[in-house]
């Protein structure tokens, strides 16, 4: 006996028209019991359908008693209500309308015993008060007088009840309550044959759900359980293909996302049909409808597009639809058989329609996490690129990691990057294409292509299918070898401005979704930052430089000023002031033989002691403006004496210990003398010094300048380079500062400092430091002082 499932709609089939039994018409005489009985035993031995067999006795049961209408209900599947599912009696009174309606479950019909039966006058309303309102009013509209219910058991457990109803005639009798009995057993027995074909049909489906379970990973993507579960579908229940298409709101569609059973080209052939409910009837009713839709020969139906059924070679077909839990459409699964004279059988069609139950919330649950986990990862990959775009100084290297980032996460097999020039009539586009990134830009007047009119307006463009007039370059100034179908162009902005635009393009239809859109506009937002950021790198950079070059000018024309100033005084002002001194001398020697001129001889010694003492302090203030020591000896001859001077002038110890293989170039030793010497100037301005060391070494290319003193500081002074009340400090920092260099000053708890000055990129001179040795700085005194 084949079973349906109560929520199963046949089109086409044998008997979706029949209410009554093939020789059940109006006016017929009472049957027999014996003949009557024997026609339901000859249905029940043969293989006729729940439906046939249902009917049979409905029929039978109620000729045989004189009853007019006959009503057979079934335990629904929640297990509260009655539901009819067979029916006889007149047409003019619509009992084909009862079928499928419910009804409650009263206390009368649960607590009655097999073989009992329950006769009410409806003429009566206290006996019509037993009965739901519902059914009283359906008896009601139909005319009924007297009513005679048998409650159906089978096995002791109830499964349905039979109703007997006459309109016109006497009550039911005693002996006509006896009568009926016999066909209420064969009720019985086929409901409980259903009961158990339900279960077992239940059963089938939770294993083929578990089998579905055990093959799909955990938290799998909605594509990955679809494959599994069409894959499944081919196997059990059974079909030539299958077909799993999701639901795309946005696009009004059924997207194809996973098939079984079909060759790979039929599979590009199925992307290339539009599968909206627009064109196929068949989805139309999907989208509205919760049962299996059965097509039993799709080349003779209207319902699947004629264009459709021949590139597939569709026979036979089966459409499930997938609802979620709130109802709304999430996605179809469509079987067919491709041979003749196969179709599928009331337990497939069963099987399909309870695993769609459950098939509906493991693809949602799917669809849900996909969503959250697609909204994480892009949040993830946008905070990568803001992060790693903003080290990024120039638009090359930016659109470079800009087409990798994108591309690892979308499809940017076609990605271009347009810039609007200061005038705003043309755009510099960089290209990348199936992974080469083009050299350089390409500068262009603003045009028709989806990157000028993105640039030009600012809104975005999402195109999914091509028009055949759309003939444009969607990249500007390339022709591919097949022209892109889907193209996704977003403004690229800072604050309110349009600067740009971003696009990717795609061969394939539709291939971009709304997520897709967020992620990419989320993408230029952080693309025109990075932009902006690496414009005004290069404006800071650029005045930055021009600072250093003419702040390293000044202190070059400083640096010759005071060169010219001592060579000056040291060749004529000091060796006038010296002659004069020798002419003294001898004008002295003269007069000291006359000893009437003490007097003259006293005004002379004293000129002479002036003479002397003026010579010495332009002496030192040679030394000071430019000591000659370094240009004639060098760096480390010049820091001795400059230690050498200052621990005679303070009464200190001072000691230089010096580690360089070489003499640096002129401008690099003037550099780090007068770092030194302002550190000095610094440090014996502070009180209780009686040491300082000062030591010179290599590292790499930078020469490190470490001061050590025991200076004593004020207790509330902060330890650090920062110190703002130390106008002196901050000067020198910032005077290391500006020689690309910098400058770190360390406290001691037990008191003085260690000051490290590090001087960048200091070039060594081809010079040794033996090769500079041909003079001393005592010729140099010499000449000066003579």
């Amino acid at each position: 006996m084949n079973t349906e499932h109560p929520k199963i709609s046949f089109l086409p089939t044998a008997d979706a028209d029949r209410i009554f039994s093939k020789d059940d018409d109006v006016g017929l005489d009472p049957l027999p019991f014996p003949i009557a009985i024997n026609r339901v035993a000859h249905e029940v031995s043969s293989n006729a359908s729940l439906e046939q067999v249902l009917q049979e006795i409905i029929v039978s049961a109620s000729r045989a008693v004189d009853a007019e209408i006959g009503l057979i209900r079934s335990i629904s599947i929640d297990g509260a209500n009655f539901v009819v599912v067979s029916a006889t009696g007149p047409a003019p009174l619509s009992i084909g309308g009862l079928i499928g309606s419910y009804s409650v479950i009263t206390d009368d019909i649960t607590h009655s015993t097999p073989g009992s039966t329950v006769a009410i006058d409806l003429r009566s309303e206290t006996q019509a008060a037993r009965l739901p309102s519902n059914e009283r009013w359906d008896f009601e509209h139909i005319g009924s007088r007297f009513l005679l219910i048998v409650p159906l058991f089978a096995r002791g457990q109830l499964v349905g009840r039979l109703d007997l109803v006459r309109t016109a005639s006497s009550p039911f009798s005693t002996e006509s309550r006896n009568l009926i009995l016999p066909f209420a057993a064969y009720a019985a027995s086929a409901l409980l044959d259903q009961v158990y074909s339900r279960a077992s049909a239940e059963s089938q489906v939770f294993q083929t759900v578990i089998r579905l379970h055990e093959s799909v990973e955990q938290l799998a993507d909605p594509e990955t359980i679809l494959q599994a579960v069409v894959e499944l579908i081919v196997r059990e229940p059974g079909c030539a293909r299958c077909y799993a298409m999701l639901w795309n709101a946005e696009r009004g569609e059924f997207v194809p996302t996973a098939v079984a059973g079909l060759e790979p080209h039929l599979v590009d052939i199925l992307k290339l049909i539009s599968l909206s409910p627009q064109v196929v009837p068949a989805f139309d009713q999907m989208v509205h409808s919760s049962k299996p839709l059965v097509i039993a020969d799709a080349t003779k139906s209207t319902l699947l597009p004629a264009s459709l059924v021949r590139a597939l070679g569709i026979r036979a077909a089966m459409i499930v639809p997938l609802r979620g839990r709130r109802h709304q459409t999430t996605g179809v699964l469509l079987l067919d058989q491709n041979e003749e004279d196969i179709y599928f059988t009331e337990a497939q069609v069963s099987t399909m329609a309870g695993m769609a139950q459950h098939l509906s919330t493991l693809i949602e649950n799917a669809i849900l996490f996909d969503e959250i986990r697609g909204n994480s990862d892009s949040m993830s990959i946008i905070n990568e690129i803001a992060i790693q775009m903003a080290m990024l100084t120039d638009e090359d290297s930016l659109f470079r990691h800009l087409y990798y980032q994108v591309a690892s996460v979308l499809d940017a097999g076609r990605f271009a990057m347009a810039l609007l020039t200061s005038d705003r009539r043309a755009i510099e586009v960089r290209t990348a294409i199936d992974g080469v990134v083009s050299p350089g830009p390409t500068k262009m007047a603003l045009g028709t292509d989806p990157l000028s009119s993105v640039a030009a307006s600012g809104r975005t463009e999402l195109v999914g299918i091509r028009s055949g007039a759309d003939t444009r370059e969607w990249l500007p100034g390339v022709i591919p070898e097949e022209l892109p179908h889907s193209h996704l162009t977003v403004p690229v902005t800072v604050g309110r401005n349009v600067i740009g635009a971003l696009s990717i393009q795609s061969p394939f239809r539709n291939a971009y979704s709304p997520r897709d859109r967020e992620l990419l506009q989320a993408v230029a937002l952080h693309t025109g930052i990075a932009i902006e950021n690496a414009r005004l790198y290069r404006i800071v950079q650029s005045r930055g430089d021009r600072r250093a070059a003419v702040l390293d000018e000044v202190m070059q024309r400083q640096e010759l000023e005071r060169k010219e100033l001592v060579d000056d005084i040291h060749d004529h002002t000091l060796q006038t002031l010296a002659a004069c001194l020798y002419r003294l001398d001898q004008a002295q020697s003269t007069v000291s033989t006359l000893s009437e001129h003490e007097g003259a001889l006293i005004q002379i010694n004293n000129v002479r002691e002036s003479l002397s003492e003026n010579i010495d302090r332009l002496r030192r203030r040679i030394f000071e403006l430019r000591p000659a020591t370094l240009d004639r000896l060098g760096l480390e001859p010049a820091l001795r004496e400059l230690l050498s001077g200052i621990a005679d002038a303070h009464g200190l110890m001072a000691d230089l210990d010096s580690d360089l293989s070489s003499r640096l170039i002129p401008e690099q030793e003037t550099l780090v003398y007068r770092l030194v010497q302002e550190a000095l100037d610094y440090i014996i301005a502070r009180d209780g010094v009686t040491s300082i060391d000062v030591s010179l070494r290599e590292h790499g290319q930078n020469v490190v300048i470490a001061i050590h003193d025991d200076a004593t500081y004020a207790a509330d002074q902060r330890d650090d380079e920062g110190d703002l009340s130390d106008i002196a400090l901050l000067a020198l920092i910032e005077r290391a500062d500006l020689a690309g260099g910098h400058l770190r000053v360390a406290r001691r708890a037990s008191g003085g400092s260690m000051m490290e000055i590090t001087v960048p990129g200091a070039v060594r001179s081809e010079l040794s430091p033996q090769a500079g040795n041909s003079g001393t700085f005592e010729d140099r005194g010499h000449d000066a002082g003579h």
